[in-house]
């Protein structure tokens, strides 16, 4: 038999790499505390007060994650506030706690657009010092449509802050190719051991750049592509932002091992760049297919996720048989009445379909301990049926997560 439990902590893995919340700043204030001083680097990516609603397409089912559908579509977070003092009174809390978490030595990176990137920036400066004020950096962008009235607005805005004077910065960490920099019309020749150059004279001095020699980006970054509709990064989560972004920010400003922060992580792509780049995160958003996108996203990694479990009626049908030393667990069926609401029941000819996510372990004191997983994804639409799991101290248990990104935490019991 399986008894539903409301487990909110579950540690896949070794749980070595962070921690992602459910929550705001506010209602999180005490666990973020913890974390006061810590952080190397923190990149937010909230809000732009665009009025806005925006989605999370979840594919349903193995047929959904090889052939694109069936889709559906669920409300991710709302990007609607009734002026900019209201918006401002949401964003301010956020930087506020930004400014605490960071170490002496980080730094901090608020992503924005045209709308508020001034208003914000002058908060910034009284949030975090006029002083500490380091790059507004421009991501050019290409995508959307072109405009007839005005210029078309092709780009957002990077606000870049330090904690003190002492932030860490390696700018070698961001090597560009010399073919990508721009070469101001100079001389292209080639040298005696076939090394391709270009050079120009100024002043009397001849000078030599060679075409593979890194250079490193200014403040307008016009190399990242932004994700196109087809991209296999693409996660069905509303505004993701593209893996080479969060890698420019992250390895320039921390340091292997150091810990990262995203308030309102969206996607997941700071902690997954981040688990990447061998750093260690804490993450917080509001969102629970927040929490589903980021989650499967870091399948490959050791972490924590603290988020509310479900108590509804819904159920697995799951066996367990045990062996040397192990225990397979079979899931053969999730009964869940009330997904049809949201899900027609064309959708749910296979009794797995409604099942995105699942792992296998023991709950002991208080926390669920996920020692395998599997999770539907491009690479790997087909739900694995069976998990193995090492016999250890505590109740066995399984989590659901199913294609709405609600969590469901059962155990197991003899009668």
């Amino acid at each position: 038999m399986w008894t539903k439990q409301a487990i909110q902590h579950t540690q896949y893995g070794d749980g070595a790499y962070g921690y992602l919340y459910r929550g705001d700043v506010v209602s999180l204030y005490e666990t973020l505390n913890t974390y006061s001083g810590k952080v190397s680097v923190i990149y937010l990516d909230p809000p732009f007060l665009s009025g806005g609603t925006y989605q999370y397409k979840v594919k349903v089912g193995e047929e959904g994650y090889e052939k694109g559908k069936p889709e559906i579509t669920l409300p991710a977070f709302s990007d609607v506030y009734p002026n900019k003092a209201a918006y401002l009174s949401m964003i301010k809390p956020i930087l506020t706690a930004a400014r605490e978490l960071l170490s002496d030595d980080g730094s901090l990176f608020v992503h924005l657009d045209w709308r508020m990137s001034a208003y914000v920036r002058v908060l910034l400066d009284e949030l975090m010092g006029e002083d500490q004020f380091v790059n507004e950096i421009i991501w050019i962008r290409e995508t959307g449509g072109r405009a007839t009235r005005y210029f078309s607005r092709k780009h957002d805005v990077i606000l870049m802050y330090r904690k003190t004077r002492n932030a860490f910065f390696d700018i070698t960490q961001a090597p560009l190719s010399r073919s990508l920099s721009r070469r101001n019309h100079m001389k292209r020749s080639v040298d005696s051991d076939g090394r391709a150059y270009r050079s120009i004279k100024s002043g009397g001095k001849q000078y030599i750049y060679y075409d593979d020699a890194p250079v490193y980006p200014s403040d307008v970054w016009a190399d990242v592509s932004h994700l196109q509709q087809k991209d296999p990064q693409r996660t069905g989560y509303d505004t993701q932002k593209p893996v080479a972004l969060l890698q420019r920010i992250i390895k320039t400003t921390s340091r292997p091992g150091d810990l990262t922060a995203d308030l309102c992580f969206g996607s997941g792509t700071a902690p997954l760049v981040s688990a990447m780049e061998g750093r260690r995160f804490i993450g917080a958003d509001l969102s629970k297919h927040a929490l589903s996108a980021a989650g499967k996203r870091l399948s490959a990694y050791g972490f924590h996720m603290v988020r509310e479990a479900n108590m509804d009626e819904a159920y697995p049908e799951a066996d367990i048989m045990s062996g040397i030393g192990l225990y397979t667990l079979s899931l053969t069926r999730f009964i869940n009445p009330g997904i049809t609401r949201h899900v027609p029941e064309t959708y749910l000819e296979n009794p797995l379909d409604t099942v995105d996510q699942w792992a296998a372990g023991f709950i002991k004191d208080g926390v669920f301990r996920a020692y395998a997983r599997s999770v539907r994804s491009k690479l790997t639409p087909k739900l694995a049926a069976e998990l193995t799991i090492p016999m250890l101290s505590g109740n066995i248990a399984i989590e659901i997560i199913d294609c709405l990104s609600d969590k469901h935490i059962y155990t197991y019991r003899t009668e």
